[in-house]
């Protein structure tokens, strides 16, 4: 349903939901677009863009909408390729008019801030329709990021919500410690089993970030019974991580100044190594910033200009490597 109306078999729409307008009358909203297929099936529901940096997720959904053939699609797709047009518009983390992050913002709020409103407008036109979820993130313009898919233990309604995580096609996966408010959090407490797939980042849009995400969805379509095409891309070796014992996997700086990182994304790291330095506008070193457990290095800050309190990375836990057999799927 898009629009209190319910769509006809093999239909895709366009729709903006508008929740208010602008000083100069145009309006603001979320732009939802919508697939039913010809054969009845679960729905999908997807979310991008909720921090107006990050630009794969957005870019795959809008190109897979486009190849979808609703003739040959079972079931029906519900999407936002765009969830904060207004972080969009200034390409920032957060929105121009609140400045709220949007994904500390759920459930939302009909009478509250621009962002709250726009959040309960995701909740009621996706989350609720929904059988299935799937929230697409980046790392924004200032992190690099090492692609991953997250996913909670103890998913619902699903035969093992790692099969589900590790269908996507990306070999590093994480066991979520999800944050209060955000918008995963709202399909779990519905029992919606849904992932995080993490992808992109320095702000750009990498065409095969792009692709990886497009891959990702349709082995989900294929995995769900939804569309019948060939699970591709999958890895022979799974690397599962989780939040170190004591949920800290984000670094915070204890200064600000010019950070100088001297790890990547994907680079594994020993309780104590010295992963980077701030340094004042003369040069001088002011900290120096170790590792405070062993892990992977997920996330990372590219943008040197950094202020106190901001995350210099993440680092994840490695709880083991594994293949798997993908034979049967």
């Amino acid at each position: 349903m898009i629009n209190n109306k319910l769509l006809k078999p093999g239909q895709k729409t366009t729709y903006l939901n508008k929740i208010g307008t602008r000083h100069d009358g145009t309006y603001i909203g979320v732009p939802l677009m919508a697939i039913q297929g010809n054969y009845p099936g679960p729905v999908l529901g997807m979310a991008t863009g909720l921090h107006g940096d990050t630009f794969e997720g957005p870019e795959a959904l809008k190109q897979l909408f486009n190849e979808i053939d609703p003739n040959k699609l079972k079931g029906g797709i519900i999407l936002t390729p765009h969830a904060n047009i207004n972080a969009f518009e200034v390409a920032n983390r957060v929105g121009w008019i609140d400045y709220l992050d949007m994904n500390r913002s759920f459930p939302g709020q009909e009478n509250g801030y621009v962002t709250e409103k726009l959040s309960l407008c995701l909740i009621e036109n996706i989350i609720q329709q929904s059988d299935y979820f799937i929230n697409f993130q980046g790392g924004g313009k200032n992190y690099d990021l090492h692609s991953y898919v997250g996913f909670f233990e103890s998913e619902p309604n699903i035969k093992s919500s790692l099969e589900f995580a590790k269908i996507f096609g990306i070999p590093t996966l994480y066991k979520s410690v999800s944050f209060s408010n955000v918008l995963r959090l709202e399909a779990y407490k519905r029992k919606i089993p849904s992932l995080l797939v993490e992808s992109g980042g320095e702000g750009r849009c990498n065409d095969l970030k792009v692709e990886q995400i497009k891959i990702g969805i349709m082995n989900v379509l294929n995995y769900l019974d939804m569309k019948s095409t060939q699970i591709s891309n999958l890895p022979e070796t799974y690397t599962l991580t989780r939040s170190p014992d004591d949920e800290k996997e984000f670094i915070h700086s204890p200064a600000s100044g010019i950070l100088k990182s001297y790890v990547q994304v994907g680079d594994y790291v020993k309780a104590g190594d010295i992963i980077g330095t701030i340094s004042d506008v003369f040069g001088k070193v002011l900290e120096t910033i170790r590792a405070p457990n062993e892990g992977m290095v997920l996330i990372s800050r590219t943008i040197p200009s950094i202020n106190i309190g901001e995350w210099i990375c993440a680092i994840m836990k490695v709880e083991k490597t594994f293949n798997y057999s993908h034979k049967g799927v």
